[in-house]
């Protein structure tokens, strides 16, 4: 089996992509990936603009991929779907969409985006032999939006859940605190929407010998770095993102870990970010908002971590003293067994299930 994926952009930290790929390889299949030698500009192009941008990428892709003769063309975003559609069409692969996220819904989405994006979802989207997505939410929004498309199967962003780790103390040499301070961390882009400002304005509400470190890269860093300049108390820490291979042993000394999304838009209501599951893969409790309905929802059920009342706030979240010793001990345990029973190769089977209804469906007949 030959799997063609389609990517916005260079898939060097696109860690949904990375864990598929490895898994179609480990199942015997081999994996190319292709993605538009220019970044799209879709957000900033005008009618005429997105078309020229569409026609520009479809030759592209067409050009790279003739040689590779795929099973599967696996579409990774929206920007990629109408290619996706049409080199199916050109070479009798079987199409895979996999709507992540809700890209019209985002806070990046202007209303030319969000309208392109569902005017593209709703006229490519049925010509998908299988649809992926990440949550029950996202699954219902997709069916609304492409209804007489595959329903969306469940890959969830799940990490493979390494032995349990030894911390090593490196978030704390690099946070420069001592070993015995209890840091809550907040791992990944430094973008808008996620709630990273009013976060960092809240360092000094943590309880005594608690520290806020924000470790990422992206927009907003310079914004941060000058609202932890602001600070007379305990400013928030600003770290460099870590390596993507040796992630879990820097989240593994957190006491806790954050997910600070904003429920303003359905992308974030519906998520489940991969920093959810790597989390617990390291046995680190998670704190979110109550606007975040499925984050919410499994932290409560699974009793891992904290959730506020939104918008998120820390000082509600932990109380005045934080929590003791052996609440923290059980929720570290919860997360753990969330993990263990949330495995990435769990969402591999799945993976590798669609992909074989989709070459079923696509050989059947399907036009």
């Amino acid at each position: 089996m030959k799997v063609l994926f389609l990517l916005e952009s260079a898939p060097a930290f696109n860690g949904r992509y990375l864990k598929m790929m490895k898994s179609v390889e480990e199942a015997g299949g081999k994996v190319h990936a292709i993605w538009p030698r220019s970044p799209s500009m879709l957000r900033h192009l005008g009618k005429v603009g997105r078309a020229v941008d569409w026609r520009t990428t479809q030759r592209d892709v067409f050009a790279r991929a003739k040689a590779i003769e795929p099973d599967i063309v696996h579409v990774m975003h929206y920007s990629m779907l109408r290619t996706g559609a049409s080199l199916r069409h050109q070479s009798g692969a079987a199409l895979v969409y996999d709507m992540a996220e809700a890209w019209e819904a985002t806070p990046h989405a202007d209303a030319p985006t969000a309208a392109y994006v569902r005017r593209t979802e709703a006229r490519w989207g049925v010509c998908a032999d299988a649809a992926l997505t990440v949550s029950d939410g996202l699954a219902r929004l997709w069916r609304q939006k492409a209804p007489g498309a595959p329903a969306a199967d469940l890959v969830r962003n799940a990490v493979a859940v390494p032995s349990p780790i030894t911390y090593d103390g490196r978030l704390h040499r690099a946070a420069k605190v001592s070993p015995e301070t209890r840091i809550v961390l907040y791992q990944g882009g430094f973008g808008r929407g996620r709630g990273l400002l009013e976060l960092a304005g809240q360092a000094d509400r943590l309880p005594d010998s608690w520290r806020l470190v924000l470790m990422g890269s992206g927009e907003l860093e310079p914004a941060l770095k000058a609202e932890a300049a602001r600070s007379n108390a305990r400013p928030s820490i600003i770290l460099k993102p870590a390596p993507f291979d040796t992630l879990e042993h820097w989240t593994a000394g957190a006491t806790a870990g954050l997910i600070p999304y904003q429920g303003y838009w359905d992308n974030h209501r519906f998520c489940l970010p991969n920093k959810l599951f790597e989390f617990a893969a390291s046995s680190v409790p998670v704190v979110a908002a109550d606007d975040l309905l499925e984050v919410a929802a499994m932290v409560r059920s699974e009793t891992m971590g904290w959730v506020s009342p939104a918008p998120l706030a820390l000082d509600q979240a932990f109380g005045p003293h934080g929590p003791d010793n052996a609440e923290l001990d059980a929720k570290r345990a919860a997360a753990r067994r969330f993990a263990l029973a949330n495995d990435w190769s769990h969402e591999a089977a799945t993976l590798l299930s669609a992909y074989e209804k989709a070459l079923a469906r696509r050989s059947g007949g399907a036009s």
